[in-house]
């Protein structure tokens, strides 16, 4: 049976079946494992990460006292909650907490590479690094209610207005790349 707990109330043998946050607010590169380490006890509960999903079929339950969620549960709260949150402007993000978030990223992998180009017909910049990597299945189209996921949806925005593209090649485990390309203007491409 699944169920959703705080993060505070984690122990070792239980299965965490998920993680609840962004891959990029917890130190693990799985899902779906049982918590055996206390080391990994200790950096989940260090991590940006509040809710986990443990599955008590494949590991540890809660105590009776303590308080969780069934999934039914958690629908139901997440319905009210979107719809309190329709009709509400979305949040603006400043550019300057956008580059902090990517430095960020860019601070966890051990090397990474950038390289701007310059074509006749176009301005291309590739970013490779050798990090954590993700799923790029599980990129937002757009950005989180909490507030995140705002980096490559604002990239994929800005570059729409400049007739631009962005390809992301990425696993998890595996780096990143991020590929970016803007068109120029007959006039810009005889500068």
């Amino acid at each position: 049976m699944l169920k959703k707990i705080a993060v505070v109330n984690v122990m070792q043998g239980m299965y965490l079946h998920e993680l609840c946050g962004s891959w990029m607010d917890h130190p693990f590169w799985k899902a779906g494992f049982v918590l055996q380490d206390s080391a990994d006890l200790y950096s989940l509960k260090n991590s940006a990460v509040t809710e986990v999903w443990i599955d008590t079929s494949k590991g540890l339950d809660l105590p009776a006292s303590v308080a969780s969620e069934a999934p039914e549960e958690v629908v139901e709260r997440a319905e009210a909650v979107l719809q309190a949150a329709e009709g509400k402007p979305q949040q603006s993000v400043p550019m300057s907490d956008e580059i902090k978030r990517a430095l960020d990223i860019c601070e966890r992998s051990k090397h990474a590479v950038i390289s701007l180009g310059y074509l006749p017909d176009a301005v291309t910049l590739d970013i490779f690094d050798d990090g954590s990597g993700m799923d790029t299945g599980e990129i937002p189209a757009k950005p989180r209610a909490d507030g995140t996921g705002y980096g490559l949806v604002g990239l994929r925005e800005r570059l729409d207005l400049l007739d631009g593209s962005l390809e992301i090649e990425s696993a998890p485990g595996e780096g990143t790349v991020l590929a970016v390309r803007i068109p120029l203007t007959t006039e810009e491409s005889s500068l």
